[in-house]
Formats: structure tokens, C-alpha cells, sequence
């Protein structure tokens, strides 16, 4: 996708996400994109879905309750020192601009999992003007440009997570982010029975694999 339908994509999302927000029962909206047998595609052609629930989920909560832990006994947040080191050391490091990052995850579930996420502290992914947009789709297009070069267009999820609208004041602690998650292996018995997850290939290797 060009950068300019990565902006027109992004800017819906936000769009969306704001309309959704106008139903007091809506606690959440979460945006996913789903490609391939394996990522749960129910149709072949490119398509995003927007799940509204009267509840926070899970993942949400607990990232909201660690980054709140982590503050209050750092007074930074944890996002931010996450960026920071993978600025510093760039082991993990794919792409870069001005405003964003994307890297492969720290503590990867699946093989080649990439975060890209804003430089700055945001917590709110509605507030993202147009050229925060604009540096993001480049980023995106670079990372799928990646992924689809050196995979072979492999089946992925993507998934957008920031802030809820009604749960207190988030701001300080909490960072917007987008999590990719290339579909490469398939969940176990002990990925089934314990939550953890058993990554193949290491991050630092799969950083250097997709950069390159």
C-alpha cells in the first residue's frame, strides 16, 4: 500500500474508533487486521475489523495495571524506556523515523512479531495528526514490504491497542502501540495449557533478518 492509503486506512480507524466512543455501553474498541488461514481471514480480500465490547479485555488490562505498577515505582513509563533502550542498543531495531520505531518484540510470541511504536509518549491513538499518520504508514508499508519480501507474504493479525476512553486517566502511563504477528507456527499443547508461548527464532536474529 502507498503511504497515502496508509493515512486514508489510519485516518478511518480513528474515525471509527471516535464514533464508537459515542455509546456510553462501548468500554472498548479494538482494531484488528486479519490475513490468511492462519491469522482466522474469513474472507480473501484485505479487510479490518473494529470489535466493540462493554468490557475492557484482558490483555488490555493487564498492559493498563503492569504500566501503572511500573510508574508508580519508576516515574516513567514503561513504554517509553522500552523505546529508549531499543533506540540505544538497536538490536532489535528494523525501521526508524522521526516520530515512530518498529521493532521486533523483546518477549516475542511468535516468530518475526514486530511493535511499532511512537517515539514520544501518546497513550491515545485517536490524537495522532495527519503527519504522525503520514510517518506511520511509512513505517507500516516498510514493515509489510518486509514481512511479504523475506516470508513470502505470510498470513498475519495486526492489532492496534491504546488507551480506553472511561478507565480513569491513563495518560501518564500508558503508550499506544501496534503489534504484528506474523502466523508462521501454530499454538501447542503447552502454549494451550500454560499462556506461554515458545518463540523459534530470537528476536535479535529475526530484527536482523527483516532489516537486511
Amino acid at each position: 500500500m502507498s503511504v497515502s492509503l496508509w493515512d486514508e486506512l489510519l485516518y478511518n480507524y480513528q474515525k471509527r474508533l471516535v464514533e464508537h466512543y459515542k455509546n456510553p455501553c462501548v468500554e472498548y474498541s479494538l482494531i484488528i487486521h486479519n490475513h490468511g488461514d492462519r491469522a482466522g481471514a474469513s474472507i480473501a480480500h484485505p479487510h479490518s475489523q473494529i470489535m466493540a465490547s462493554a468490557i475492557i479485555p484482558s490483555a488490555i488490562e493487564r498492559e493498563l495495571e503492569n504500566s501503572q505498577k511500573y510508574f508508580k515505582r519508576n516515574d516513567r513509563c514503561v513504554f517509553c524506556d522500552l523505546v529508549n533502550d531499543e533506540l540505544k542498543t538497536k538490536e532489535r531495531l528494523i525501521f526508524e523515523n522521526e516520530h515512530f520505531l518498529a521493532t521486533t518484540a523483546y518477549a516475542a510470541r511468535f516468530p518475526f512479531e514486530v511493535w511499532v511504536m511512537p517515539k514520544s509518549h501518546q497513550s491515545d491513538f485517536v490524537q495522532m495528526d495527519k503527519d504522525a499518520r503520514i510517518q506511520l504508514g511509512q513505517i507500516m508499508g516498510r514493515v509489510f514490504a518486509s514481512l511479504d519480501q523475506k516470508l513470502k507474504d505470510p498470513d498475519y493479525n495486526f492489532y492496534i491497542h491504546t488507551a480506553p476512553p472511561r478507565q480513569g486517566d491513563p495518560s501518564a502511563y500508558y503508550h499506544w502501540h501496534i503489534e504484528i504477528l506474523p502466523r508462521l507456527t501454530d499454538m501447542g499443547g503447552y502454549e494451550l495449557g500454560t499462556a506461554d508461548f515458545i518463540d523459534v527464532v530470537s528476536p535479535e536474529k529475526a530484527a536482523l533478518f527483516l532489516k537486511n
